[in-house]
C-alpha cells in the first residue's frame, strides 16, 4: 500500500509538472492580454465598451500581427511643445514589453483637436505621409464632432488598414501564425502521449 502511494505521488507530481511545463508554451499570450493596456485615457472621453473593445483588438494585433498600436488621450497639452509630451510619452510606452517589430503611438489632445501619429522606423516604410494624413484628417473630424469612441476606433482602424495592405507583412504574419499554431498542436499532442504514459505506468505499479 505504501508503494503503491508513493507512485501515486510521483505521478501526481510529475503530471503537475507537465501541466506547468505545457502552459508556460501555450498560455503566455493569454497572460499578456491580461496584462495589456493600449488605450491611455487621460481625458476619460472613450466609453468603457468601446475601451474594452480596443483593447482586445490591439491585443491580438500585437500577439498575433507583429503589430503593437498604442494610444494616448489628453486633455491638453498644458502649454507644453507637442514633440516634448511625444518625447516623454514615447520613453514610457518604448517601455512596455513588446515582440512586435511594426508600432505606433497615436496621440490625441481633445481641447486643441490636435491629432498626430508616431510609427517607429519600421511601420514608417509602410506609412507614408499621405496615408498618415488620411488617417489623421478623418480623426480629427470624429474629434470635433466630440465622437470620441469613434474618434478612437477609426485612428487604429487606418492605421492597421495600411499595414495589412503591405504584401510582405501579411504573409509574414500569416507564416508565423501558422507556424506557432503547429508548435502548439506539437505540444499538446507530446503532453497527450506522456500523460497517457504516465497514467498507465502507475496502473502496472
Amino acid at each position: 500500500m505504501l508503494k503503491l502511494t508513493q507512485h501515486q505521488t510521483i505521478l501526481t507530481k510529475m503530471l503537475s509538472c507537465l501541466v506547468v511545463i505545457v502552459g508556460l508554451f501555450i498560455s503566455p499570450s493569454i497572460i499578456w492580454a491580461q496584462q495589456a493596456n493600449y488605450v491611455h485615457d487621460e481625458a476619460n472621453v472613450v466609453s468603457a465598451p468601446m475601451k474594452e473593445k480596443l483593447e482586445k483588438l490591439l491585443t491580438e494585433l500585437d500577439e498575433k500581427r507583429n503589430l503593437r498600436i498604442e494610444e494616448v488621450i489628453l486633455p491638453s497639452l498644458n502649454n507644453q511643445d507637442p514633440s516634448k509630451v511625444v518625447g516623454e510619452l514615447a520613453q514610457k510606452i518604448d517601455a512596455h514589453e513588446t515582440k512586435a517589430e511594426y508600432r505606433a503611438l497615436i496621440l490625441y489632445v481633445t481641447d486643441s483637436g490636435y491629432i498626430q501619429i508616431y510609427p517607429n522606423q519600421k511601420l514608417s516604410a509602410i506609412l507614408d505621409e499621405k496615408s498618415l494624413a488620411n488617417i489623421v484628417q478623418t480623426a480629427t473630424k470624429q474629434l470635433q464632432e466630440k465622437n470620441y469612441d469613434e474618434m478612437a476606433r477609426v485612428g487604429v482602424a487606418g492605421v492597421f488598414h495600411y499595414f495589412q495592405k503591405n504584401p510582405e507583412t501579411q504573409v509574414k504574419n500569416d507564416a508565423e501564425g501558422r507556424s506557432k499554431t503547429m508548435i502548439n498542436l506539437l505540444l499538446i499532442i507530446v503532453a497527450l502521449v506522456v500523460v497517457v504514459g504516465l497514467i498507465k505506468f502507475g496502473r502496472k505499479q
